[in-house]
């Protein structure tokens, strides 16, 4: 079973992140994620990472932390960094 489908009602805001080498978990997981949580009229914001598989995306997080960070302020503050 997916996440999606525990989706009730509308969802919260979600960022999610992922490498595109993620062998453990294929990226359409994510990607069918964040499709089906804005389907529900949520907000969804997928980061992807580029050339990281699973546990890597883990440990060198670089980016996401930032993106990650902005979204959660444009939730809380309605603003960008």
């Amino acid at each position: 079973m997916t996440p999606a489908h525990q989706i009730n009602g509308t969802p919260p805001p979600f960022f999610l992140f992922h490498g595109t080498w993620d062998r453990l978990v294929p990226l359409d997981h994510s990607t069918d994620f964040q499709a089906a949580l804005v389907e529900s009229g949520g907000e969804a914001e997928l980061y992807l990472q580029r050339g990281r598989g699973h546990f890597l995306s883990f440990l060198t997080r670089g980016g996401a932390i930032d993106a990650g960070i902005d979204f959660l302020e444009r939730q809380v503050k309605g603003t960008e960094r």
